[in-house]
């Protein structure tokens, strides 16, 4: 059965909002480690994946309910949780691969291609925990642009930590 759906436009802009909102948070928040050593580091470490990981997860969230088909929708709550998990713990580990004083693009593409699956991992167990009567088909070339979106994307976020930290080490 094809069913189609509509969105509520205000509803995506919000999940926009949300989405550059937590980015700008978690690149502020991680841009503190490079002046910070110890436990303090990984302190704002934790909190800039926990930022990032929870703000790209929200985004998505929020851009789900934009999305209203003529049915009942339902969440399945340990997907949900364990979708929000896949967003937190591949922006830690990929910012902790881009954390140390001396990185490199070697370190920003394998960041980045970490936090860009734990994006596609994210989205389509996200996806996968939609409890209702109807099936979701996926057109495998679209959703393998979707995954080379989030891996660009992901790539591009963390070059823009980079390059900020580069900056803020040259101000200070």
């Amino acid at each position: 059965m094809y069913m189609e759906g509509s969105y509520n436009y205000y509803i995506v802009a919000l999940s926009m909002v949300i989405a550059i909102l937590a980015s700008y948070s978690a690149l502020s928040i991680t841009a503190k480690i490079s002046y910070s050593s110890g436990k303090v580091r990984y302190f704002w470490l934790a909190a800039g994946a926990l930022v990032m990981g929870n703000g790209v997860w929200s985004m998505h969230f929020v851009g789900m309910l934009a999305f209203h088909l003529h049915s009942t929708v339902k969440y399945d709550i340990w997907l949900t949780l364990l979708s929000m998990a896949a967003s937190v713990i591949a922006s830690f580990i990929a910012f902790y691969i881009t954390m140390p004083k001396q990185i490199n693009r070697y370190h920003i593409a394998v960041g980045g291609f970490i936090m860009g699956t734990g994006i596609v991992a994210m989205h389509y167990t996200g996806m996968e925990a939609m409890v209702m009567p109807l099936e979701l088909v996926y057109d495998r070339s679209l959703w393998a642009l979707s995954a080379i979106i989030a891996l660009m994307a992901s790539y591009a976020a963390l070059f823009c930590l980079y390059v900020s930290a580069i900056k803020l080490r040259q101000a200070g």
